[in-house]
């Protein structure tokens, strides 16, 4: 007979045309051209795929305004056997738990598949927390980033996933969710016979009537855990110096200057002694921090929340599931317990940190009003589990976050193709819960320590019956990211249009004794691997300079530059956003640096002012 297989498929506003509303921060979608999310395009030929090899029956899912009949129609047009969409004012504005509750109760519904597969994560939001949200609230085992599909059988999968710079081959129990990493499953496309057919082939409409759960207060932006409190347009922060004309000789003078202004800072900045904070049991704000072996953003988040302590009455606690039994955090005095959790296991997966969670919240006399998460590849895939398991928001991948009077946390983020930053909070549910970008949180010389030393506290960590087993781990074998370590790093932009171009400016990087870098852009048109990538989606920078080669200034990238020291920015466009962003900036083709008698007139008129 073969497995049911479900595809979460999504329709997503066309770029080009956006509005949103202003009150609870949603996409106005039935004003907006729409198309089929991009990353959901590998999940369905992964499906299509499987289903050939193994036999069964595949149902297409959609949640939406009517424009997701499209993405459903280009599914049936493809070979999925039948289609639902799931449609009713009450699910309008729903965030993401919600937006998984509601998806959970329409394959109640249809009927419980064996595997459920969705996309990497979809445009308009880029959260990529929906998959591990719904597994959680089925009760299914589920596995990010699958890159291949390796072995079916009745009770279990076997793929390989991809996180980082590494590549598991890992056995996972069905039923499961999987959601595939983008890039590594070519794109099916229909006939034009096919097209017309699926047409003619019903989409089965659900409504909220047609739930189990048909109470509306469940459902939509009232329902939802979390609330966009307002949206805005990033402040600029740096004082840009205008230059005229560009030169290769001219760049190496001014990154030479730079980097004298930043070792004399340095050598003026010591750090100073931690303030001892005492934190009281009275009006307590408790926050722990989850963190990963081998992983620095854990320790970024400890010392960027205990700044707060000299301001409020607070607790700072973290989480370790754990190979070694120590971690950094235990000497520098930032926390006040640290709750360890040994693990006997080569490979530690989301079930060991899922697990070691749930053991702190149930053992906790007080429970955690927040709880943060490093945004990696690791954490990405289990914070969106814990937080539909204890029926909470999660924001993910901030950039900024704040405590205010009222214990709330001030989430940041980049919204709406990065044009805007969104402040979003979790009004009621607890814990609080966001994932921090790794290298964006800057924290200030003096950091308040707690009032003694590190409680360090073991507990037993035992998986019963885990879904996943990781079989093998290798490098995934693609290009190395250095620049992450350099003092200097070249961020090539969207100027750069072709290979021979990105060649060029590995040459230029290579005169500075620099490293390469690159905007979202250059990724998505295949010129550079993501692990280059600079941004919301990809690294943030803490070098000591970066010059940024064609980059316009979008949220995305800027996101990744907020811990530079000093940046310089070259653009031809005297009006470019980078600008204001830059701590000198050239108003130039870039190639000029290419151009040996340019080289020799700039140096000679040095640079005018702009």
């Amino acid at each position: 007979m073969g497995l049911e297989y479900l595809l979460c498929l999504k329709q997503v506003p066309d770029t080009t045309d956006i509005s949103y509303d202003r009150e609870s921060g949603s996409l106005i979608r039935e004003n907006a051209g729409s198309i089929p999310n991009p990353h959901d395009e590998d999940a369905l030929s992964a499906c299509l795929d499987l289903r050939a090899q193994k036999g069964g029956s595949i149902t297409a899912l959609s949640m939406g305004p009517r424009q997701a009949r499209a993405t459903l129609r280009n599914a049936l047009s493809l070979g999925v056997d039948r289609a639902y969409q799931l449609r009713d004012k009450a699910f309008a504005g729903a965030d993401v738990y919600v937006t998984a509750y509601t998806l959970a109760q329409a394959i109640h519904k249809i009927g419980r598949p064996d595997i459920i597969f969705c996309g990497k994560q979809s445009i308009d939001g880029d959260t990529g927390q929906v998959g591990a949200e719904l597994a959680e609230l089925l009760g299914y085992a589920h596995i990010y980033y699958v890159v291949e599909i390796c072995q079916l059988d009745d009770a279990f999968i076997v793929v390989k996933t991809k996180l980082g710079r590494k590549i598991q081959t890992v056995k996972v129990t069905l039923p499961c969710v999987i959601c595939t990493e983008s890039g590594f499953f070519p794109k099916k496309i229909s006939s034009f016979r096919d097209k017309i057919d699926a047409q003619n082939k019903p989409i089965k409409l659900l409504t909220l009537a047609d739930l189990e759960d048909n109470n509306p207060g469940h459902y939509g932006y009232k329902a939802s855990p979390t609330k966009v409190r307002k949206l805005f347009v990033p402040r600029a922060d740096r004082l840009c110096r205008l230059l005229s004309g560009v030169s290769l000789s001219r760049l190496k003078q001014i990154i030479a200057e730079l980097s004298e202004e930043i070792d004399t800072a340095e050598k003026q900045s010591l750090f100073a002694d931690r303030i001892i904070a005492p934190a009281t049991r009275q009006d307590l704000l408790k926050v722990c921090v989850l963190l990963e072996e081998g992983e620095l953003v854990g320790q970024e988040i400890i010392e960027y929340i205990s700044q707060f302590r000299s301001g409020k009455k607070l607790q700072v606690e973290a989480v370790l599931p754990a190979k070694k039994h120590s971690h950094p955090a235990a000497d520098d005095n930032l926390l006040d317990k640290l709750y360890i959790y040994p693990c006997n296991s080569e490979y530690l997966t989301t079930e060991h940190y899922i697990a070691a969670v749930s053991d702190y919240m149930e053992n906790s006399r007080i429970k955690p009003d927040i709880l943060l998460v490093g945004a990696t590849a690791l954490g990405r895939s289990f914070a969106p589990r814990i937080a539909a398991k204890f029926q909470t928001g999660l924001t993910a991948d901030c950039t900024d976050i704040d405590i205010d009077d009222d214990k709330l946390l001030i989430q940041i983020r980049p919204a709406f193709q990065e044009e805007l930053l969104a402040q979003i909070v979790t009004p009621v549910r607890r814990p609080q819960m966001a994932s921090i970008r790794p290298g964006v949180l800057a924290s200030e010389n003096t950091i308040p320590a707690a009032s003694g030393r590190t409680e360090v506290i073991y507990r037993s960590l035992q998986l019963q019956n885990p879904n996943l087993q990781v079989l093998a781990e290798a490098a995934s074998g693609q290009e190395q990211a250095g620049f992450k370590q350099a003092d200097i790093v070249v961020v090539a932009g969207n100027a750069v249009l072709e290979a021979g171009e990105l060649a060029e400016i590995r040459k230029i990087a290579a005169s500075l004794a620099a490293e390469v870098a690159v905007s979202r852009p250059l990724v998505q048109g295949g010129l550079a691997p993501h692990e280059l990538q600079v941004g919301v989606s990809g690294a943030s920078l803490s070098n000591k300079i970066a010059v940024l080669i064609g980059v316009s200034g979008s949220n995305q990238t800027l996101a990744g530059l907020k811990k530079v020291k000093k940046i310089i920015a070259i653009n031809k466009d005297a009006q470019a956003r980078i600008f204001d962003y830059a701590d000198i900036g050239f108003v130039a083709d870039w190639k000029d640096l290419l151009n040996i008698r340019k080289d020799q007139d700039v140096s000679e008129n040095d640079a005018s002012e702009y």
